[in-house]
């Protein structure tokens, strides 16, 4: 669990509730059961020496099709609150669609769950929006022998309840932006982080799938969200976490 030091006190905004969870492993199976229970707003977390996880519960006013756009809104506060940790010359980006990289090193991933549905144009009785990040990389000597990850221990971000208020304060700008201006105010964000071939437009549709042209005139290739999210290539279910 966090320690008191870094989350007493949390200043969180209005309708968010944080509540501790006992492991990362375990935040978003709680935020699960706390969502289905209780509703909207509950911020649940978690740390441990090796992860930082968390998890937003949320109540849909929409369809499925549409309240799935909460996972876009979910992952740019998150890089935006952990770029605020972190120098600018080495950001935070995405690999379509949940895996989060410092630098190109993975650092974590994003998470989605939902109620269950008939089809998807029945609306969700509750939403759930998380991610599991790499706190530390504990007993690993050479950092070398896995270039292809990264801690935030490494890489000094070490304010925890820095990271969970900046996220709060983000994701209501986000879900805000999204209810008054469409779903561009948040996709537009993400797009601005996720890792694309230099020569290709990127687009996200009406069904969350991302589309890549590397022509104007072309036809465009599609990368399904809810394949993207079912594979998980971030996560490692020997560690219950992010791969390192």
């Amino acid at each position: 669990m966090l320690a008191d030091a870094e989350t007493s006190g949390l200043l969180l905004p209005p309708l968010f509730e944080a509540v501790a969870a006992q492991r990362p492993e375990t935040v978003f199976d709680e935020a699960c059961r706390v969502a289905s229970q209780d509703g909207a707003g509950a911020l649940v977390h978690a740390k441990s020496e090796s992860q930082l996880a968390l998890a937003v519960t949320f109540e849909p006013d929409r369809p499925l099709r549409q309240a799935r756009f909460i996972f876009f809104a979910g992952m740019a506060a998150l890089g935006d609150a952990l770029a605020a940790h972190c120098p600018p010359e080495r950001g935070i980006r995405f690999r379509w669609p949940d895996s989060i990289v410092y630098d190109g090193a993975l650092l974590g991933g994003g998470w989605l769950a939902a109620s269950p549905v008939s089809v998807p144009e029945e609306t969700p009785d509750w939403m759930v929006f998380g991610a599991q990040l790499i706190a530390a990389r504990p007993g690993l000597v050479d950092t070398g022998q896995y270039p292809g990850s990264i801690s935030l221990q490494e890489e000094e971000i070490t304010e925890t309840k820095g990271v969970l208020e900046s996220f709060a304060r983000h994701l209501m700008r986000y879900v805000d932006a999204w209810q008054n201006e469409g779903a561009g105010a948040i996709t537009k964000p993400y797009l601005e982080r996720l890792v694309a071939a230099t020569d290709h437009e990127q687009t996200i549709d009406g069904h969350g799938d991302l589309l890549e042209r590397d022509a104007p005139s072309a036809a465009p290739t599609r990368q399904s969200l809810l394949g993207g999210l079912d594979a998980r290539i971030w996560f490692d279910p020997l560690r219950e976490g992010p791969k390192w």
